[in-house]
């Protein structure tokens, strides 16, 4: 488990790496900036409607495509070794880092939609059943720390709903 805390930590590091000078503002301040942004558009891309976030400041822009890369860049080293248990791992460090630095939600909708095919099946679990106990009388678990029904209620109807359709379509195969 000391690899998620590696990962995180490099996560972290590089992100607020990007910071070219002092000027720069932190990681925290670029969600911030994403809300007052007056340019949220909803847009057709590729025959489905989605939300593009057209973000005029170029270090803000920058740094929430550097942190996307690497989010992209560890899903695809970890599918490789098609370890479910180490994705949903990674899966959940990742979201805990996007949520944590207030990082824009749609985004990383997207980058997560972008190659579900291939992690859905860990990303269901982590999201719709790692809440519960595994006892039988299916209590959810009330703890201080942050878990998957606190990252659930971010994202958004559609992203769950297409999640939940893909794991059933999984299912109706087998």
């Amino acid at each position: 488990m000391s690899d998620m805390g590696d990962i995180r930590q490099s996560m972290t590091h590089y992100v607020q790496s990007l910071k070219s000078n002092d000027s720069s503002p932190p990681i925290s301040s670029v969600s911030k900036r994403v809300s007052e942004s007056e340019n949220i558009q909803k847009r057709p891309r590729n025959d489905e409607s989605f939300i593009d976030l057209e973000i005029k400041d170029k270090e803000t822009k920058d740094i929430i495509e550097n942190a996307s890369k690497l989010i992209e860049f560890y899903i695809k080293k970890i599918y490789v070794s098609e370890n479910h248990i180490l994705m949903q791992n990674v899966l959940m460090k990742c979201i805990e880092f996007w949520l944590t630095n207030n990082l824009p939600v749609p985004i990383l909708e997207n980058v997560l939609l972008k190659n579900m095919d291939k992690y859905f099946y860990p990303l269901s679990i982590l999201l719709f059943c790692k809440n519960f106990s595994n006892g039988l009388d299916e209590e959810i678990i009330k703890d201080n720390k942050r878990d998957s029904a606190g990252f659930l209620k971010e994202f958004s109807t559609k992203f769950c709903l297409h999640l939940c359709s893909m794991v059933l379509e999984n299912v109706n195969k087998t």
